[in-house]
């Protein structure tokens, strides 16, 4: 319990960029779709439903490990430490694989490809956030190691 609680200011920052990166892009899509506008910061937070429910997904499971933390529930807490950081990771793992899948692309189609705009894809919120929920997925699946066994 002591080595989750140190980690309440990680978690608690991870929960509001999450659900932050989630309610942008979900005005971004809303400002795109309806308005025909011009979203913000879209290079971080495209405008896209489905990145949006992810985000706000990760965020929301980090919240309830925070209130269970609270209630001193370290298995409910560390199940949604996992259950949040491993959908983290997973949309880590496919905005990679697109990627590689548009690198592929460009190269079969011979066309030419900057350094800029291999940034650009991995600026996005998936990768960078992704990347720093890492340790933590790795931190809740050891405890909950030591509190099953």
């Amino acid at each position: 319990m002591a080595q989750l609680r140190s980690l309440l200011p990680y978690i608690s920052l991870l929960s509001v960029i999450y659900l932050a990166s989630g309610f942008l892009a979900l005005y971004n899509w809303l400002v795109e779709s309806l308005i025909g506008g011009q979203g913000i910061l879209t290079s971080f937070a495209p405008a896209d439903v489905g990145f949006a429910i992810v985000m706000l997904a990760v965020g929301i499971t980090f919240i309830g490990s925070l209130y269970y933390m609270r209630l001193g529930d370290d298995v409910r807490s560390s199940a949604c430490l996992i259950v949040g950081s491993g959908l983290a990771v997973a949309a880590l793992i496919v905005h990679v694989l697109v990627v590689i899948a548009a690198l592929a692309d460009a190269i079969i189609m011979s066309e030419t490809l900057t350094i800029y705009d291999l940034a650009l894809k991995l600026v996005r919120a998936e990768f960078s956030l992704g990347l720093i929920v890492i340790p933590l997925l790795l931190i809740a699946l050891k405890h909950i190691k030591r509190l099953v066994s």
